[in-house]
């Protein structure tokens, strides 16, 4: 049974039990006020967008990230660097920042949502020669240039 919490209350702290397996589509949308959650090696699967819009689990960067996998980012720098232990990049987690020219993302990286550059028209990504960003870039008519 996925986890999910409501979204109206004002949680800070988030301890998931061991019992729960999946954390369900967009489980904290939006929980701005939340600044910290354990989640258990029990939960293999946490669904599209679940942290989107927890700006407090946000590092000093601005970035979102929760087992290795980057969820957003709300930075206004217009190069980010995406740490070497996410293997994957979420949905809309760069949605519409406009003012984000370049991405660097490293090898690590090996699935990046459709949607995780939504409106993100005058961006580059930057990354290795025949990696996973690359081919995404390809596939989706980014501007790519090899690392």
């Amino acid at each position: 049974t996925p986890y999910v919490s409501n979204e109206q209350s004002k949680i800070c702290f988030v301890a998931i039990p061991d019992s729960i397996t999946e954390i369900g589509a967009w489980a904290f949308y939006e929980c701005e006020d939340l600044t910290d959650v354990t989640i258990p090696d029990s939960v293999t699967e946490i669904e599209k967008g679940a942290f989107y819009g927890c700006k407090g689990l946000a590092d000093e960067k601005g970035l979102l990230v929760v087992k290795n996998v980057l969820y957003n980012y709300w930075g206004s720098n217009a190069h980010v660097s995406v740490p070497n232990s996410v293997t994957e990049i979420g949905c809309y987690a760069f949605c519409e920042c406009t003012g984000l020219t370049n991405i660097t993302i490293p090898d690590s990286v090996i699935k990046i949502d459709k949607e995780a550059f939504y409106n993100c028209q005058n961006m580059t990504i930057h990354a290795s020669a025949g990696s996973y960003a690359e081919k995404y870039a390809k596939e989706n008519n980014i501007k790519f240039e090899t690392e």
